[in-house]
């Protein structure tokens, strides 16, 4: 969100990923049912806002409620974890938006999950979908001085 503020959209990559995603709250609201006790034991739940986006969505729609253009960069991965790497060596205590690990993830195109057991199982209604969350998200940002 940050990188768009400032006119930056990066995809790393040459493909899109496909991703499962999940606003904050929503998490928290599934957790929390998932901790209630249960005659059945351990169980398992994914949770999401039950839709699937890829990654060119996100920058795409942070860009419009942003309201700012962007320069698009696309570049292969093996660039992104060279250049990752460069910059953690050169400046170690300054963070970065790719970490080596998260780039070692991108590699893999589709981070998809099924939400009908926890809609069953728990009633899980996420409430939050990607616009709502990103508005959220980006109003949150502004607030705190993150995003001009």
């Amino acid at each position: 969100i940050r990188l768009v503020g400032r006119g930056w959209e990066i995809h790393p990559g040459l493909r899109d990923i496909h991703l499962s995603l999940i606003y904050v709250s929503d998490l928290a609201e599934g957790v929390t049912a998932a901790l209630k006790p249960r005659r059945e034991g351990f169980r398992l739940y994914y949770l999401a806002d039950g839709r699937h986006y890829r990654s060119g969505e996100l920058l795409a729609l942070a860009r419009e409620l942003i309201g700012r253009r962007t320069l698009r960069i696309r570049f292969p991965l093996g660039l992104a974890a060279g250049a990752a790497g460069l910059a953690a060596r050169l400046r170690p205590n300054a963070g970065c938006a790719f970490y080596l690990d998260k780039l070692k993830e991108m590699r893999h195109n589709y981070w998809l999950c099924d939400i009908a057991k926890a809609r069953r199982e728990l009633d899980f209604r996420p409430r939050f979908d990607l616009r709502r969350g990103m508005t959220a998200a980006i109003e949150w940002y502004r607030r705190e001085g993150w995003l001009k």
